[in-house]
């Protein structure tokens, strides 16, 4: 799968396919507020934070590809990635996708990190989300070496 370049063959058909036809309609009024900020791209990938219809800031995520849409929502009904917020990200990405920054991957990110800098970082994010907490005792696989 590859990113799809061409943020305009993103059309509305695609959209309502994904969000359905009320929550699009929902998106276009979000996009058209202006709720959509942090817009990045790392890769293959698109983020950026959404204003709710409270003060909740919620984190929008989407891969785009030729193949479809993967999208995530730190909203309440946005795990399956077909909320208003994920709508009003991805018509921002198409009407202007260099409003997107863009920023190395993730694992690129923080390969350059040594091992007191990861335990801090981790000890900030366990700080600030305490569900973090829950993933300590399950194994983690890293790469051999090489």
């Amino acid at each position: 799968m590859r990113l799809v370049t061409h943020p305009g063959s993103l059309d509305d058909d695609a959209l309502r396919a994904l969000l359905g036809p009320r929550n699009l309609e929902r998106a276009r009024l979000y996009h058209a507020w202006g709720a959509v900020f942090d817009a990045r791209r790392a890769g293959d990938e698109l983020s950026a934070r959404c204003e709710g219809s409270s003060d909740e800031r919620y984190r929008v995520r989407a891969r785009v590809t030729d193949d479809g849409v993967a999208s995530t929502c730190s909203c309440p009904v946005g795990e399956a990635g077909g909320c208003k917020h994920v709508g009003a990200m991805l018509l921002r990405w198409r009407e202007s996708p260099t409003a997107f920054v863009d920023t190395p991957a993730l694992e690129e990110r923080l390969r350059p990190l040594d091992r007191d800098e990861l335990l801090a970082l981790v000890r900030a994010m366990a700080t600030r989300h305490a569900r973090l907490d829950d993933l300590l005792p399950l194994p983690v696989c890293l790469p051999a070496p090489g």
